[in-house]
């Protein structure tokens, strides 16, 4: 992943919010939203402080500017937990999902209608959704906290988000397509926030503590290859 070296445009929304929110457009092109009268020194501040994220994303989304489109979700063939698998419809719900010996992903589809892109997504945020119930039954106690609950959404800069007031987490529907470790060390970075808002020492700390090795996690998950699509099939 190379530097970007081209300069950074910033955007400032002034909106009735109370905090600064950053988001990139493009990896030239950096939104921030912030409340009506917060002092730019406080913007400044914070840009500078997330200044690592943001060369970080700005690399990859360069990278992928520059990349061929990989689609990793049609009515042939999906990419699930880091395994490519060919689609086929099913009539029976209890037969859908992967078939990890034939690598067949069974999508449902009721009554004579073909099988749909949209059959294949929602069969992913089925099985994304089961995944992420067993990593919570798993974590929460070990972890002692509990989310109020979580919800799936496509998400073009983040991974995950949690709302620390309503202790609801949000999670990228894109996980669905990368190894489960990944999948888990985002549930596991969530769920941390319920204990700590904000990325710092803390923060850090409690992450050590639950999952030591997230670190080397969190850069796979960023810096994720997309494997080849088998021949022959």
């Amino acid at each position: 992943m190379e530097q970007v070296t081209t300069p950074l445009k910033v955007n400032i929304l002034r909106k009735p919010i109370k905090h600064i929110y950053l988001r990139l457009r493009s990896a030239d092109e950096l939104e921030v939203s912030a409340p009506k009268r917060c002092p730019q020194k406080f913007i400044d501040e914070l840009i500078a402080e997330r200044h690592d994220w943001i060369t970080q994303r700005r690399a990859q989304l360069r990278d992928t500017a520059r990349s061929p489109s990989v689609p990793l979700l049609s009515t042939e063939r999906v990419l699930l937990a880091g395994r490519w698998y060919v689609c086929q419809p099913c009539r029976r719900a209890k037969e859908a999902g992967p078939e990890a010996d034939s690598a067949l992903f069974n999508v449902t589809v009721l009554g004579d209608k073909g099988l749909t892109e949209q059959h294949v997504e929602r069969q992913l945020r089925r099985y994304l959704s089961e995944r992420i119930t067993a990593l919570l039954t798993y974590w929460e106690p070990l972890m002692g906290v509990k989310a109020s609950c979580f919800g799936i959404r496509k998400m073009h800069t983040r991974w995950g988000t949690c709302n620390t007031r309503t202790e609801k987490i949000w999670l990228s529907f894109q996980l669905v397509h990368f190894p489960l470790e990944l999948l888990e060390y985002v549930v596991v970075h969530e769920l941390t926030h319920l204990f700590e808002r904000y990325h710092n020492r803390r923060f850090y700390a409690l992450m050590d503590s639950f999952l030591p090795n997230w670190r080397s996690l969190k850069q796979r998950l960023n810096h994720y290859e997309i494997p080849d699509y088998p021949s022959g099939q």
